[in-house]
């Protein structure tokens, strides 16, 4: 969640402790990390992807276009493990599987007090 969405609802995040917020609407991945609160933008389901905008947000951690992709979450007690695993590579007009299914940017959220 990047620019004025982000900044009207920031002060909400803030107030009640959010850890983590999950945004589907641009067609690529992006993780970021402000005021406490880790940003997370999943958009690589299948339907036409899109390059990144130009400027990058304050507080980006990691970004991947091109990518079909899904975030993983795992609960362990009170620790959270997120990961965007890929599914499949866009280039050159076409779809390139990708078997591996390595994590990319994974990172942990301990629960909050």
């Amino acid at each position: 969640m990047n620019g004025p969405l982000r900044d009207n609802w920031e002060g909400v995040f803030r107030q009640y402790g959010v850890d983590i917020v999950f945004n589907g609407h641009m067609h690529w991945y992006e993780h970021s990390y402000v005021h406490g609160s880790h940003h997370v933008v999943t958009g690589g389901g299948g339907v036409p992807l899109q390059d990144p905008m130009e400027s990058v947000a304050p507080g980006t951690v990691c970004r991947r276009h091109n990518i079909l992709h899904y975030v993983r979450v795992t609960v362990d007690g009170d620790t959270m493990r997120v990961e965007m695993i890929p599914v499949a590579s866009i280039y050159d007009g076409g779809v390139h599987p990708l078997p591996d299914g390595r994590p990319i940017d994974p990172f942990t959220v301990p629960a909050s007090d």
